[in-house]
């Protein structure tokens, strides 16, 4: 119960709803003068409450009641709270050079300077000397103006809402190092549901994708690239 005769900022005991569609919701209000009143706007603008100041009809004072999104058992909203977790299979589609192809880099040395000459244009075609049949194969799509070929990447994603206090959740650990996908699953607490469309191999953790939302919360994606296998020359050993 909030005392009108201090001129204190008070609170009074928050109260706490809760429904199937929108989770839990806390309705808390303050009490005090004017000036404090409105000192409370800038934090509360930035957490996402919404909030109705109602001065009184005479004097200094004014009471505000505010509903604090995502707030659990009277809470702030900047607590320490996950909202919502989304994962995804994804693809991702990458350009490579033909000459990444393993067709290409078994021909013999001499086919290989060829063709990377006709491919650079420092040659032309009657100059390629090609006898293999993927020699062959390789100068009749240089020819054609194939330069790349398309390959698709299985991307793991993760996307996260989150309240200001939830940190963890955007952690830089163990970022470009790479995971099994028994390890992955175990790290990440991956769903059984999306674990089935994971592919085996190793998986190369990203830097997460930070967004700061209007309504104070933070979203949060990250993302594990999938190959057969990832170079632990270059990203260490695997988790």
């Amino acid at each position: 119960m909030i005392k009108k005769g201090d001129l204190s900022l008070t609170e009074a005991d928050p109260e706490i709803e809760w429904n199937s569609n929108t989770g839990y919701r806390a309705t808390r209000k303050f009490r005090g003068l004017k000036q404090d009143i409105l000192g409370l706007v800038p934090s509360m603008q930035q957490l996402g409450y919404s909030f109705r100041i109602t001065p009184d009809d005479e004097g200094p004072m004014s009471e505000c009641t505010l509903t604090a999104p995502d707030a659990q058992d009277g809470a702030a909203a900047d607590g320490d709270l996950e909202l919502t977790t989304v994962w995804t299979v994804a693809g991702n589609d990458l350009e490579k050079s033909i000459e990444n192809k393993s067709e290409w880099t078994s021909l013999p040395d001499a086919e290989r300077d060829d063709l990377r000459d006709f491919l650079n244009g420092t040659k032309k075609e009657t100059e390629v000397s090609v006898s293999t049949t993927n020699g062959v194969a390789f100068r009749d799509l240089i020819k054609a103006g194939t330069t790349s070929y398309t390959m698709s990447q299985i991307v793991v994603q993760r996307t996260m809402t989150v309240s200001p206090g939830f940190y963890e959740a955007a952690s830089m650990t163990n970022v470009n190092r790479i995971y099994t996908k028994a390890s992955l699953t175990t790290a990440e607490g991956i769903p059984g549901t999306i674990v089935f469309s994971m592919l085996d191999g190793q998986y190369l953790k990203r830097t997460p994708t930070i967004t700061q939302q209007p309504n104070g919360r933070f979203q949060i994606v990250n993302e594990w690239w999938h190959a057969d296998t990832w170079s632990t020359l270059l990203y260490g050993s695997v988790l």
